[in-house]
C-alpha cells in the first residue's frame, strides 16, 4: 500500500511517499516525488504506478522496485482529478473534470509499457 502526496494537518502539500508493508505492520518512506500535490489519483499498470492529477500537468511514474520516479507524459491541459483504469488492462485511461478555467474535457488513452498516446 502506498500513500503518494497529499496534506498535511496546516493545509500544506507534501512530497512524501509512504509505504505500508502488511507483513512486517510497519510503514515507511520512500523516494519523495517529484511534485508536493494532493487530490492525485494513482493507478498499478505492469508493476509501475501512474500518477496523475493535483492540478500537474505531467503523468509522472514511479517503479516500488526501484524506488525511482520518472516522467510518462506531458499533458496538454491540468488534470484536475482523474478518473484512470489500469488493473488487469494494458492501457491506463485519463479522464480530466476541467477546472472552472478550462473550457473543455480531456481524455487522453495511453498504452503500456512505455505509455504511447493511441
Amino acid at each position: 500500500l502506498y500513500v503518494i502526496g497529499g496534506a498535511g494537518h496546516d493545509g500544506v502539500n507534501t512530497d512524501k511517499v509512504q509505504c505500508f508493508d502488511p507483513k512486517e505492520d510497519q510503514w515507511s518512506l520512500r523516494s519523495p516525488a517529484p511534485f508536493s500535490q494532493r487530490c492525485l489519483e494513482a493507478v498499478t499498470l505492469e508493476d509501475i504506478i501512474y500518477v496523475v492529477g493535483g492540478l500537474m500537468s505531467k503523468i509522472f511514474t514511479y517503479d516500488p522496485g526501484t524506488d525511482v520516479w520518472g516522467e510518462a507524459a506531458v499533458l496538454p491541459s491540468p488534470v484536475v482529478s482523474a478518473g484512470e483504469k489500469g488493473r488487469g488492462l494494458a492501457k491506463v485511461q485519463v479522464l480530466n473534470t476541467p477546472a472552472p478555467t478550462v473550457p473543455c474535457l480531456t481524455y487522453l488513452c495511453f498504452s503500456s509499457p512505455r505509455l504511447q498516446k493511441n
